[in-house]
């Protein structure tokens, strides 16, 4: 049985073969280990109807049940300590749920018509795995994180849409190695803090892939899906076997704004950094910000500098430009 190695968590997908288990061994196979010690099962059920009180706790069960179609991924915490991520339409219901000790999780996919419905598969999980990782002493981040020629590890972060991927690339096409360009974890180690990817494929825009001609002759495959219309690819595919690394420490933070001009740095406060990192460390509505979570990402600001960076409109200067003068942004 394989087993999928994330930061500080191993994980191992259970269940019977289904369209669900196919999906979570996607969304890890770029984590996958032959063999390890100590993984967490991450079982996987389908089920309809009041099957669901046969796989969540009761408490958890009567909180889906009474759901209403949303757009939002909920969080729900139970008293024991236990807690889920929730997600509902018209026609079907997606849940994580972590155990009280963190050492088992489940994904339920349930359907409510016959309607085909896409699976929803990282929407829900990714605050759970958060909520896991947390447990250990790592904070899960919505950015991209590298290891620039220097060693100056940096992280980029933004929104959804708003330049990180772009950003990402600029500065790995120039010698810069990648740990991920969507989720990163951050562990305070006695000397600094640490950065650890969980990777992934790219999932790359039209837009992304226009400014990047090496990443054109892939630019034919099947989409992601028909609504975001998202290019997948790996970074090796792209940028050769040794362009990933699993970790680096943590000297510079940038918060991407895509401008006309530029490149450019502004030093940003720690009270505006912090907001924006809470943000980045908050992946579904409810979700709670702990005495542990907001500790660790103050000390993690505490070993980095942090900037507003203005990206001006040509990603292959912003490279150059990053990789030149990262070093003199890190905290001496």
């Amino acid at each position: 049985m394989g087993i999928y190695s994330l930061p500080g968590l191993n994980v191992s997908i259970q269940g019977p073969k289904s369209a669900v288990r196919s999906a979570l061994e996607v969304m890890f196979r770029m984590s996958w280990k032959p063999s390890l010690e100590g993984a967490v099962p991450l079982k996987a059920f389908v089920v309809t109807g009041n099957q669901i009180r046969d796989v969540l706790p009761e408490w958890l069960s009567e909180e889906v049940s009474a759901c209403s179609p949303s757009e939002d991924v909920l969080m729900f915490y139970g008293l024991a300590g236990d807690k889920a991520a929730v997600a509902a339409n018209e026609h079907a219901l997606y849940c994580a749920w972590l155990s009280a000790a963190a050492d088992e999780l489940r994904y339920v996919f349930c359907k409510k018509t016959s309607r085909l419905t896409p699976l929803s598969v990282s929407s829900v999980l990714v605050p759970v795995l958060r909520e896991a990782l947390l447990a250990r002493g790592g904070a899960l981040l919505h950015g991209a994180a590298l290891l620039c020629p220097n060693d100056t590890g940096i992280v980029i972060s933004a929104d959804s849409g708003g330049g990180k991927t772009t950003t990402a690339l600029a500065v790995l096409r120039k010698g810069a190695r990648i740990l991920s360009d969507d989720l990163i974890v951050s562990q305070a180690e006695p000397d600094g803090v640490s950065l650890f990817g969980i990777p992934e494929p790219m999932n790359l825009t039209d837009q992304t892939i226009a400014f990047f001609k090496e990443i054109a002759p892939f630019s034919d495959r099947p989409r992601r899906d028909p609504i975001s219309r998202k290019l997948m690819v790996s970074p090796y595919e792209v940028y050769g076997p040794d362009c990933m690394i699993d970790r680096c420490r943590a000297k510079v933070i940038y918060f991407v704004n895509v401008t006309k001009k530029g490149p450019f740095i502004k030093p940003m406060p720690t009270a505006d950094a912090l907001g924006k990192l809470i943000r980045s460390h908050t992946f579904a509505r409810r979700q709670q910000m702990t005495r542990d979570s907001v500790s660790h990402l103050c000390g993690l600001l505490s070993n980095v500098g942090t900037y507003s960076l203005g990206t001006g409109p040509d990603p292959e200067v912003l490279g150059e430009w990053l990789i030149a003068r990262c070093a003199e942004h890190a905290i001496k």
